[in-house]
């Protein structure tokens, strides 16, 4: 009889959090696999993997490239998939190509069900996990783990927020604009919770000691109802108000080069860099500061590579309490530019200017390091 243990498991392709109780009575058909890279109604491969399963002595098990998964119902002679939908065997076959290839796996009687749906065996589904943004693969990742990056109101579009976890806290830069429609930032942090709450602080610069100084002008509160999606609301001063809040989609391909995440200089604090990738695009932002010490941001966008020169627009647009919405309207006032010599270090050189300014915001060559935590992506666990 052949053996079954956790460290095969992961030879094929099945990653596991925690080791589930293996069998000590094992069918001889376990272990047995075949993957299918093209579409068919006919592979006698996986007929014979079928009819195995159909004796209900084992479970069946199918995981795609795209981290779907089935599990071979005996009762009802067809695949259950991780959404809880039936497919027969055919149309399973039939969803298979080059850039999707599905694995069959015979496994013990009774591990079917963890394998496919539950792999760390929390009792979460894996499929609800990813949407949660919660890892599938640990046990004690269960809550809603927000993803990085920047995320924004669809209905008001043209301001933001940077949303990062560094450790147990999250933070979020919120750049928007003040009641004379220009462009401003804050900043918020406390321990991550899915209903989250934190003082809102604004800054000022002291040119002659390059020094920031933060003052408290309010409160924020997230509510996460995935790792997309939020409820945001906040108070300034007697104003109030409330987004609903998703992340910001900027492109449906594979990233190859991931480098999001908040950036500073822990020798020139007190400004700093947001960036998010996507694909082969690239958005970043500088949060600097104008002549008399007001806190301003830019942001610019480009093709994303390692190193990367960025045209960079200062906008004005709407207060935040403002009852219309106009479209912000951008004007380019400056130039951005990022060598990635990791994914967690970039060299920056920027030279900005607020319209309004005599001077620029001028640096040159700084080594910035991420302050946030790796990107991660619970799909892809």
């Amino acid at each position: 009889m052949m053996a079954f243990s956790g460290s095969e498991l992961d030879n094929g392709n099945i990653p596991l959090g925690n080791i589930p109780e293996q069998s000590q009575d094992t069918h001889a058909g376990v272990g047995k696999q075949y993957t299918l890279t093209q579409g068919t109604q006919l592979n006698s491969s996986i007929d014979a993997l079928v009819n195995i399963a159909s004796t209900a002595k084992v479970d069946l098990i199918v995981n795609s490239d795209d981290k779907h998964s089935y599990l071979y119902d005996a009762n009802q002679a067809s695949f259950i998939s991780d959404t809880n939908q039936e497919i027969n065997s055919i149309a399973l076959m039939t969803l298979a190509n080059d850039d999707n290839s599905f694995t069959y796996t015979l496994v013990p009687k009774g591990l079917g069900n963890r394998l496919a749906f539950d792999r760390d065996g929390d009792t979460i589904n894996d499929t609800q996990e990813i949407i949660n943004g919660s890892n599938p693969i640990d046990s004690s990742s269960t809550q809603i783990r927000p993803k990085t990056g920047l995320w924004y109101d669809p209905d008001k579009s043209g301001h933001g927020i940077d949303m990062q976890i560094a450790g147990e806290n999250l933070f979020m830069i919120w750049y928007v604009y003040r009641d004379d429609a220009t462009p401003v930032w804050y900043l918020a942090s406390a321990t991550y919770q899915p209903n989250w709450q934190a003082d809102l602080l604004e800054f000022s610069w002291d040119f002659n000691s390059r020094t920031a100084t933060p003052t408290v002008v309010g409160s924020v509160n997230l509510t996460f109802t995935d790792a997309t999606h939020a409820q945001f609301s906040w108070q300034i001063g007697d104003s109030n108000g409330n987004e609903s809040m998703q992340r910001l989609k900027i492109s449906n391909q594979i990233t190859s080069k991931q480098f999001t995440g908040t950036f500073y200089n822990p020798q020139d604090s007190g400004w700093g860099l947001s960036v998010y990738t996507q694909g082969q695009a690239i958005a970043a932002l500088v949060y600097y500061y104008d002549d008399s010490g007001k806190s301003r941001w830019s942001l610019g966008s480009g093709e994303n590579a390692q190193n990367v020169e960025l045209s960079m627009l200062s906008f004005i647009g709407n207060c935040i309490d403002c009852s219309d919405f106009n479209n912000p309207i951008g004007t380019i006032n400056g130039t951005l530019n990022l060598d990635f010599t990791s994914d967690r270090k970039t060299k920056l050189s920027c030279e900005l200017r607020y319209p309004q300014d005599i001077n620029s915001w001028e640096i040159n060559n700084a080594e910035l390091s991420a302050i946030s935590d790796k990107f991660f992506a619970a799909e892809l666990q």
